[in-house]
């Protein structure tokens, strides 16, 4: 959870997609990237098809709030407004 002010929500999510998007396929071999997914074994010793690593982020606006605190923004409030955005996928 990252609390920020209202004007840098925009650029905080562009900031950490794009580094999303410049990280995260270094997590995978070029065989994998072009599949979409890896092949790892379960706890049965099964080989089973994981997809590649997302990033989402959800932004809720505390403007209902008078101290934003992270407690506040946890707790289950109709007040809260919650945006969810798809981000990057690894490709």
């Amino acid at each position: 959870m990252v609390l920020t002010a209202k004007d840098k929500v925009k650029p905080l999510a562009q900031y950490l997609i794009k580094a999303f998007d410049e990280q995260a396929p270094l997590l995978y071999n070029t065989e994998d990237r072009s599949a979409g997914y890896i092949i790892v074994r379960d706890r049965q010793d099964r080989k089973v098809r994981h997809p590649l690593i997302t990033l989402s982020i959800a932004i809720v606006t505390t403007d209902s709030l008078s101290y934003p605190s992270r407690s506040a923004v946890s707790a289950p409030r109709s007040s809260i407004t919650l945006r969810s955005y798809q981000a990057a996928t690894v490709s």
